[in-house]
């Protein structure tokens, strides 16, 4: 998109950090549906390949987003 303004980094960081703060509560959620305390839930969590339940699919993806948010808010310098 040609966006018509510019962020400063310091804004999109910000911005980045919220995304990222709104979507924890449902990491959370998804990963005591499937009985793992989010504690210990790792960072390069995959669902068994022969699960039935639709949350460990869903934890799986909210897990892969909340990292691309992680890695695009720190790559962007302050």
């Amino acid at each position: 998109m040609e966006f018509q303004t510019t962020i400063a980094n310091a804004t999109k960081r910000t911005i980045l950090l919220e995304v990222i703060e709104s979507i924890e509560p449902q990491l959370f959620r998804l990963s005591w549906a499937v009985n793992i305390d989010p504690a210990n839930l790792s960072d390069t969590y995959t669902a068994p390949a022969d699960s039935t339940n639709p949350a460990e699919g869903q934890l799986e993806a909210a897990v892969k987003h909340w990292k691309e948010l992680k890695a695009q808010r720190d790559a962007i310098s302050e």
